[in-house]
This record gives C-alpha cells, structure tokens and sequence, in this order.
C-alpha cells in the first residue's frame, strides 16, 4: 500500500454538485493493490464542512490489452456545461441572500435542516430528532 497526505490545498469543491471545502483540508490517498486490480482510497478531512471525514473508493482493474487500453486514452469530450452564461462569470450570493437555498429541501419534501444539517442527518436516528421538535 502506497500512502499519499496532501495539506495545503486551494479551497474547491469535494464534488460537482456543491460540497464546499475549505483550505484547512487534509487529504489521504491509500493505493492498495492485489494482484491485476488496485483500489484508490481517499479519506478527506475538513473542519469548517465535513463533520466527519469523507471515505471514497474507486476499484481498477488492469488492462493487458494494448489497443484496447490507447483506444481509452481520450474518453471525455468537451460540453458547456453553464450555457448561456459569460465566460468567467460565476454566480455568488451574500450570506442569507441565495434565492436556492430551500431548492434541494422543496424538491425532496424535507425539513431545510435535515438538507443542511451534516453528517448527523444521515442517520435514521435523526428522524426521532426532527419528530421532538
């Protein structure tokens, strides 16, 4: 197993649909491999976001197959994925003034706390908690 740390990264996004992570991250990589398959573990840790650390995998399989494995190397293709909007342009709102914060919460019928609440709410213990209130 190969163990990579990484401190000192740039704020971004855990992922595409809106986590934020602060530049008080760590994040550990595992590389473990057995035989032809090698499994990428990250553990990502942030005390302003997460209340928990995140734990993520992915599982690769080793491709002997040369064609095969050059015909993969290009996969993606380029898609506008904010159509309509200027280049450079990216919307923010002040603090208590996002007109789509109860959006996700609305859609799904849920309590705005429950949908903003972290780690705790993903838990059916939670519900009891909601229910006292």
């Amino acid at each position: 197993m190969l163990t990579v740390t990484t401190t000192h990264i740039k704020q971004g996004w855990h992922r595409r649909n809106g986590l934020p992570s602060s530049d008080e991250i760590t994040l550990t990589e595992h590389f473990i491999r057995h035989g032809d398959h090698l499994t990428h573990v990250t553990v990502v840790q942030d005390p302003i976001y997460l209340s928990e650390p995140l734990v993520k995998s992915q599982d690769f399989v080793l491709n002997t197959n040369l064609l095969q494995a050059t015909a993969l190397l290009y996969p993606c293709e380029y898609v506008d994925e904010a159509p309509g909007r200027p280049q450079g342009a990216v919307p923010a709102y002040d603090p208590g003034n996002n007109p789509f914060l109860h959006e996700f919460a609305d859609r799904w019928h849920i309590p705005l706390e429950a949908a903003l609440g972290g780690a705790e709410t993903m838990y059916p213990e939670y519900r009891l908690k909601l229910k006292s209130k």
